[in-house]
């Protein structure tokens, strides 16, 4: 299970991928400060490579879904600016 589903399913959706929108950028909002707080806490040269791997794999889906999101038709219902809060 990668960090967004992790997160998603602790936030009581099982289906990420079937949430609403609002509920998707609830979720990478949360992903991102989860990922930010681990990195800043941790010597990243004592870390292994396959944790910041994962790292790395959930930042290009966090930056992907932001994407996503911002760039979907279906955004006119979603406020842009809750993007950048």
């Amino acid at each position: 299970m990668n960090l967004i589903e992790r997160i998603s399913h602790a936030e009581g959706v099982v289906d990420f991928k079937a949430a609403p929108d609002e509920f998707k950028l609830h979720i990478y909002k949360l992903a991102l400060k989860e990922v930010w707080t681990v990195l800043l806490k941790e010597n990243l040269l004592d870390l292994p490579k396959e944790i910041l791997r994962k790292f790395l794999d959930s930042l290009r889906e966090i930056i992907g879904g932001f994407y996503e999101l911002r760039t979907r038709p279906i955004n006119n219902v979603l406020n842009s600016a809750k993007l950048y809060q």
